[in-house]
């Protein structure tokens, strides 16, 4: 909104430099009037994407097992991933397999 406003993106970076969450939200209403808390949850938190496991399977070609057979979905996710319920809700995301 700063860049929106006039200023280049510079100068918005140094203005918002050292404020904390609830001065840019005090900013955005009271320059913009802009509730944050107001906002869709897309721009609260913005958006992930990975893959999400559906399917574990065994995989049979012929009649014989070949291994296991993982089906993965691509998802666009709104939520707050530095919350741990995401990861406890999510663990293959980082895992190696």
């Amino acid at each position: 909104m700063l860049v929106k406003s006039g200023k280049s993106k510079t100068q918005a970076q140094d203005y918002l430099k050292g404020t904390q969450t609830r001065e840019k939200n005090e900013l955005l209403s009271q320059q913009f009037g802009i509730e944050y808390n107001s906002l869709p949850v897309i721009f609260r938190l913005g958006s992930s994407v990975f893959r999400l496991k559906t399917q574990e399977g065994v995989a049979e070609e012929n009649g014989e097992v070949s291994g296991k057979q993982v089906e993965a979905e691509v998802v666009v996710d709104y939520s707050n991933i530095i919350d741990q319920c995401f990861w406890q809700q999510h663990p293959h995301i980082l895992s190696c397999s």
